[in-house]
């Protein structure tokens, strides 16, 4: 009985605070994109001219642009020239509702290439009749403050606001699993039915985390006449790659639509509930013990 009010007095003090348990810091050292074989953008971040700026993009956006990103939460973010990276810090970002989880919050950042996304007759932006590849260099040391599915990587998606017609988003991402190993994993989210999947998850081992500083990021289509998106990663240490581990999972991210977008996006997944909600589950928590205890006596 004193281990169900212990237990109950620690879900009810979490609830009180209305906060999520955890937060964490991940530097973005590059951010690739290839297509058709030529360079479309590069960005080593050491330019000091705003968040919504991205390394020099040789094509135009849809509003006639070049190299532009749509930040959201852009007070997780911050970029400095003489550190040569992006901040995604998910403390700075605001506290949203979870569309998989209701009633719960999450926070997360990000930012996305606007690369052009009208029809495919267009020549511009990642379409279905072209080789594209994004690549991220991004930090490792964040992975000791992650905590059970928390993660940070690249996506491609074909839904860039809830009117967009698309439903499609591939991530690749540095992830705690429900045993809090820490893993690469390949996951799908189909946004209009709410459904996360994942397609394939590589456990990254101890050694693998105390010899290497950095990992490489890589989702790429590979074939202009397939629409089917590969991942791999490389582990880095001081800028010295160990080898590309490939995905052996696949997917066919172009279902309906013929665009899609590049971007990286950290995401504090380390759920609390609304206090509400956590209140009626401790008031549950009291009587059930109550109950077990009558029926002792």
């Amino acid at each position: 009985m004193k281990n169900i009010f212990t237990a109950v007095s620690a879900v009810a003090l979490l609830a009180m605070s209305g906060v999520p348990a955890s937060a964490f810091v991940v530097h973005l050292d590059n951010f690739t994109v290839t297509k058709n074989g030529v360079t479309l953008m590069n960005d080593n971040f050491t330019d000091t001219t705003g968040l919504g700026v991205a390394g020099p993009m040789t094509e135009p956006s849809n509003d006639g642009t070049n190299g532009i990103y749509n930040i959201f939460e852009a007070g997780g973010q911050s970029e400095g020239s003489l550190a040569g990276n992006r901040t995604f810090d998910t403390d700075g970002a605001a506290l949203q509702p979870s569309v998989v989880v209701p009633g719960t919050n999450i926070r997360t950042t990000t930012m996305e290439l606007r690369t052009n996304r009208t029809d495919v007759s267009d020549p511009n932006g990642l379409k279905t009749d072209d080789t594209f590849r994004v690549d991220a260099i991004v930090s490792l040391g964040s992975l000791t403050d992650l905590g059970i599915a928390d993660a940070y990587g690249i996506r491609l998606r074909d839904r860039n606001t809830p009117t967009t017609v698309g439903n499609d988003e591939l991530r690749l991402a540095i992830r705690k699993d429900g045993s809090n190993n820490p893993t690469v994993a390949l996951r799908h989210r189909d946004a209009e039915l709410n459904v996360n999947t994942v397609l394939e998850a590589i456990t990254l081992s101890a050694l693998d985390l105390s010899s290497h500083d950095q990992v490489r990021l890589t989702l790429e289509k590979a074939n202009a006449g397939s629409d089917t998106i590969t991942a791999s990663y490389e582990l880095l240490s001081s800028g010295v790659g160990s080898g590309n581990v490939a995905f052996t999972s696949t997917f066919d991210i172009f279902n309906g639509e013929d665009w899609t977008r590049a971007g990286f996006r950290a995401l504090d997944a380390n759920i609390v509930s609304e206090p509400g909600t956590l209140l009626i589950f401790s008031m549950a928590l009291v009587g059930l013990g109550i109950a077990r205890r009558r029926r002792s006596v």
